[in-house]
């Protein structure tokens, strides 16, 4: 996750803090949709939608 939250940082000028909670909270709801039984073409077009980047940061996220 930690590259994920150094490209918020740079591209986005967030503090280390805001990114950090703007992942966190992101990795909730994807934890949560993936227990729900979402696809993984929801998940990905979430993600993407929710951070602009590609779905290949998914996994970096989701721990996977």
């Amino acid at each position: 996750m930690k590259e994920i939250i150094e490209i918020l940082m740079k591209r986005d000028g967030l503090s280390f803090d805001n990114a950090s909670d703007v992942v966190n909270d992101l990795r909730e709801q994807l934890t949560l949709m993936v227990d729900e039984g979402s696809g993984l073409t929801e998940i990905q077009d979430y993600f993407s939608d929710e951070l602009g980047l590609e779905p290949d940061y998914l996994f970096e996220i989701l721990d996977f």
